[in-house]
């Protein structure tokens, strides 16, 4: 039985086999709208995207040696970022979210150039994703820099004992303890 069937028909599906399709195909509906909706309301997605199938195409071709270890902690960071983006949005800290996606693509980019180096891929294909990586982390900077101009950071340094200091004020909510001498 179609989704368009099931839709259509006034009877309920028969069985929980018909369930279940109706089930995955509505998932699978759910998923494509949530796609277009990223690719047209972020554009990192998208760029992030089409790394993501270069990537994977790559890594098939890495060693066996390399492909278990370091194509699959590229394959696994690079889920987390996607995980991430979708996460900023309802975040209440965009700003926090933002930066642990810097670091997640900022060791992206090491493990890429230590595939290149060991042999594990090729030059030409480096490049490549080494210049989309380039252009994500400069929608990515931009998206941080207007974020930091909405939430205007405000250092408050309170005294404490001992000669300590403590900063806070921060956007993480995180204090950060300074000592003087």
């Amino acid at each position: 039985m179609g989704f368009h069937q099931a839709q259509n028909s006034s009877s309920t599906p028969k069985s929980r086999n018909d369930i279940r399709n109706l089930k995955k195909k509505l998932n699978q509906a759910n998923l494509f709208i949530q796609y277009k909706f990223a690719t047209s309301c972020i554009p990192i997605f998208a760029k992030l995207y089409d790394f993501y199938k270069n990537l994977s195409q790559e890594i098939t071709t890495f060693p066996k040696t390399k492909r278990y270890t370091l194509g699959q902690r590229l394959d696994s960071l690079t889920l987390d970022i996607f995980e991430l983006l979708f996460s900023v949005p309802n975040s209440k800290n965009k700003l926090e979210v933002l930066l642990q996606i810097s670091i997640k693509l900022d060791l992206i980019k090491i493990l890429l150039r230590l595939s290149k180096d060991t042999q594990a891929i090729k030059n030409n294909k480096y490049l490549e994703l080494q210049a989309v990586l380039q252009e994500i982390g400069k929608m990515l900077g931009g998206w941080i820099r207007s974020t930091k101009q909405s939430f205007p950071i405000r250092i408050i340094f309170l005294e404490t004992t001992a000669g300590k200091a403590q900063m806070c004020g921060l956007p993480s909510s995180r204090f950060q303890s300074l000592t003087f001498s």
